[in-house]
């Protein structure tokens, strides 16, 4: 009964999964009448890195013109909060220099200047973390990758292998299709988001790119799993037996691997990592990473919030400092900091 707007809200109690079905009923009716007979396959690949074919300043280019279109909007979108203001604060408003027509005109209707797109020192493999689903191919095989589309794209939970993702470390992707040969072997089934019935849900991996120079890169394996009717003790075995199938023999990419298993009860569609009455476990190693970003080390757990392209972070970093002017006297707020490489790195 809450008024929003000219909107009133209203709830009601549904069944999830039916809920589900119903959607991804809908969407594959409306994909047959748009999907056409020559198109490609979309893959994995497509969905988590549409950019990847083009040339990279032809990226560059492209992310420079799509942050210019939603900076566009800002100043029409802050006119129409003056209008609702109080007199006193329309005043206020109207003090602000960069929302007057002089200057936007001038900046092609930008309220800011807008510099270059800074490259990435690493164009591949760069992602210190990825999450890849456990579930089932287009062939219903069971695959370790990404979903090539949502139930609304594609009316399925279709998962394709992450070949050919570029963003992705090699360490990563062996890792993922190790994990793959031994879920295909298992008699515990992948988790299927319709019925909410299976076992394996996600793989998520942490790798270090700035370590130690005479060693090889950590890298940190949390496989997700959903208990259901699966018993402790199986669960414990099944963990063994993936450990085992993991180091032997070695990945083809030397690393230092840890190995942990988080049991989960809940059946959403999202998976979150620290759910309520999620049983964490480290089967071998530890439940983190280290990572070095300017000279900073950082303890990284699969959760933690830390920037997924390290070197990227770094060149942006240098840039803040180099913008801010911080001095001796400066009091520095880092909101929302997630590990803190913000505010750590700004103020030193």
């Amino acid at each position: 009964g809450h008024q929003y707007r000219k909107y009133r809200l209203a709830a009601r109690a549904v069944d999830a999964a039916a809920e589900q079905k119903r959607r991804a009923q809908s969407a594959d009716e409306a994909s047959a009448k748009r999907q056409r007979v020559d198109a490609p396959e979309r893959t994995a690949a497509d969905a988590v890195a549409p950019l990847r074919n083009l040339p990279y300043a032809e990226q560059l280019a492209q992310k420079h013109a799509s942050l210019a279109q939603a900076l566009r909007k800002l100043p029409a979108e802050l006119s129409r909060e003056r209008r609702k203001a109080e007199p006193a604060q329309r005043q206020l408003w109207n003090e602000l220099v960069w929302l007057r027509e002089g200057p936007l005109r001038a900046r092609e209707r930008l309220p800011c200047p807008l510099a270059e797109v800074l490259p990435s020192p690493l164009t591949d493999g760069y992602r210190n973390k990825c999450e890849f689903t456990i579930g089932l191919d287009a062939g219903g095989e069971p695959c370790v990758g990404f979903h090539v589309g949502s139930f609304r794209e594609t009316g399925a939970a279709t998962v394709g292998p992450a070949e050919g993702c570029r963003v992705v470390s090699a360490a990563m992707l062996a890792a993922a299709a190790r994990v793959q040969s031994y879920v295909a072997k298992s008699t515990l089934k992948p988790f299927d988001k319709m019925s909410a019935q299976g076992f394996w849900r996600q793989l998520s991996a942490r790798q270090s790119f700035h370590g130690a120079a005479d060693e090889p890169p950590e890298l940190l394996l949390c496989v997700i799993v959903h208990r259901g009717d699966v018993a402790d003790e199986r669960i414990a075995a099944e963990s063994a037996s993936l450990a085992e199938h993991l180091t032997t023999p070695p990945l083809q990419t030397a690393v230092r691997m840890s190995l942990e298993v988080v049991v989960q009860s809940a059946t959403g569609e999202a998976v979150a990592f620290d759910a309520p009455g999620s049983d964490h476990k480290v089967i071998f190693g530890r439940s983190f990473i280290e990572e070095t970003l300017l000279g900073l080390r950082f303890q990284v757990s699969t959760a933690a919030f830390f920037q997924v392209n390290t070197g990227a972070a770094e060149v942006i970093l240098r840039v803040l400092r180099e913008h801010c002017g911080l001095g001796p006297r400066t009091i520095l707020l880092d909101v929302c900091c997630g590990t803190g490489i913000i505010g750590l790195a700004l103020a030193r």
